[in-house]
């Protein structure tokens, strides 16, 4: 008994993942950047649309909301992924640091943590670039 195995097309298939694979680089940045700003949009308290739920403003007193905490998040593209900063001087007093401490008494609870803002991201990302690359697949025709 003999069995052969042929492969048609393989330039075609070649092609194709090559063209995957140059492609993985930008489909991963831009899903990273999309999940990096839905974090922004929550650890700056969904500025401007509003302050985050759980922070009210005292009814008395001299206090004035400038916008200055929610206008001071910014997303920058590294050499090897996406980073979230804060211009803000006080933003560690108000949403905490990269491990999640450093947040005053005060803000807990009526302010997000910032690390906790990017983590709760972090499957939605997984599900995105599995859905984004699954589609890149089918685009190239290297699909199973």
């Amino acid at each position: 008994m003999q069995i052969t195995i042929r492969l048609t097309n393989l330039d075609n298939i070649l092609r194709g993942v090559r063209k995957f694979g140059a492609a993985i680089p930008g489909v991963g940045k831009a899903a990273l950047r999309r999940a990096m700003q839905r974090a922004k949009k929550t650890a700056s308290g969904n500025y401007p649309f509003g302050g985050f739920g759980g922070y009210s403003i005292p009814p008395r007193g001299t206090y004035r909301r400038t916008g200055r905490y929610g206008r001071g998040f910014q997303i920058i593209a590294t050499q090897t992924g996406t980073r979230m900063e804060s211009g803000a001087a006080y933003a560690v007093y108000v949403g905490g640091n990269s491990q999640g401490g450093g947040q005053v008494r005060w803000h807990a609870g009526r302010w997000p943590l910032i690390a906790e803002s990017v983590e709760a991201e972090l499957q939605p990302l997984i599900t995105e670039l599995e859905t984004d690359f699954s589609g890149l697949i089918r685009q190239e025709g290297i699909g199973l």
